[in-house]
Parts: structure tokens; C-alpha cells; sequence
């Protein structure tokens, strides 16, 4: 179980990140949530003192400081990577601009948040990054030809990471769900 951590997560407005962000904050941990659309926050309820959320869009990798410079000085001590999209597209109707999409959220963002959040300033020695995968990262699937890729590459991204990251006694890990 997981008490009284400072998590980032992303992808909070649905799906496996909203039952995390709600999980987190049943057990008193601290939660910086991202999304695109906070009325979706607000339809699920969550109003929380330890619960602050962030419309950003994760195509805009300017603004991804503002997530970490605030007003709290605590550090943070776990980030999970819930946000991506999946599109069904034959590869031949495939365009480099869909396949940039699909990338920059599933996999480019999620790169560049860790590249922030691996700072000293920002996070604690020991803290747990997870990305989140999928069994199509390994077993593909016909139409999602940019989908399957992004999901494979995160599992690279995995395992250089927690290489890089060790010295920091970072764990580094990504699970895979299936239908």
C-alpha cells in the first residue's frame, strides 16, 4: 500500500487514471493530476485538499515546468504515465502527422515529464515511475500500427530509464493491460 506520497499523474480525467487519482487519495497521498478536461473532474466528484488538478494539453511540452515549479516545495515521490490514445487507422491511410500524434502523447510526454521529474529539485531518491503499456506493445494488432509501436517503445523507454535512474534508487516499470 501506498500512504502519504506525492504522486504526478497523467491521464487523470478517465479510465485507469481517474480510479488511480482515487485510490491515491483514499490513502492520504497528495495527488497533481493532469488532463485535458476538468469537467470531467468535476462529474466524478473529486474535491480533495490533497487533490490539485492541471488542465494541460501534453502536446504543449513548454508548459510542463509550470507542473513543477508551484507554490509547494514537497517533492514528489511517484509519477505514473496513464494518458494515451489509441486510434484504429489502416497503414495504408497512415500519415507521418497521425503517427506524430500518437507519439508525442503516448510516448514523447511521457519521456519529457520523467525528464522533469528525475531532478533533484523535484523528486525524492527512491521514488517509483510507472508507464503504462500495453499487451499490444508485443502483440500487435491490425489497423493500430502507431498505437502497438508507441506501446512497444515504452517498454524501452523502461528499461534505459531505470538503468539511467538507478543511482537515484528510482524504480522504473510498465505494466501491460489487455483486453
Amino acid at each position: 500500500m501506498i500512504h502519504d506520497k506525492k504522486i504526478l499523474v497523467t491521464g487523470a480525467t478517465s479510465g485507469l487514471g481517474l480510479a488511480l487519482c482515487e485510490y491515491l487519495i483514499q490513502n492520504n497521498c497528495k495527488v497533481v493530476a493532469i488532463g485535458r478536461d476538468e469537467s470531467k473532474i468535476k462529474e466524478a466528484g473529486i474535491s480533495h485538499q490533497n487533490f490539485r488538478f492541471l488542465g494541460i494539453e501534453l502536446t504543449d511540452f513548454d508548459t510542463y515546468e509550470t507542473i513543477f515549479e508551484n507554490d509547494d516545495s514537497e517533492k514528489f515521490d511517484g509519477f505514473v504515465h496513464c494518458a494515451g490514445i489509441e486510434e484504429t487507422l489502416p497503414l495504408t491511410l497512415s500519415t507521418h502527422a497521425a503517427m506524430e500524434k500518437i507519439f508525442d502523447i503516448n510516448v514523447f510526454s511521457g519521456i519529457e515529464l520523467l525528464r522533469y521529474f528525475s531532478k533533484k529539485k523535484y523528486s525524492n531518491d527512491g521514488a517509483s515511475v510507472v508507464f503504462l503499456s500495453s499487451v499490444m506493445g508485443e502483440l500487435g494488432q491490425a489497423g493500430k500500427v502507431g498505437y502497438c509501436a508507441t506501446k512497444a517503445a515504452i517498454i524501452g523507454v523502461v528499461k534505459a530509464s531505470s538503468l539511467e535512474l538507478a543511482k537515484r534508487k528510482f524504480r522504473v516499470n510498465s505494466i501491460a493491460p489487455g483486453s
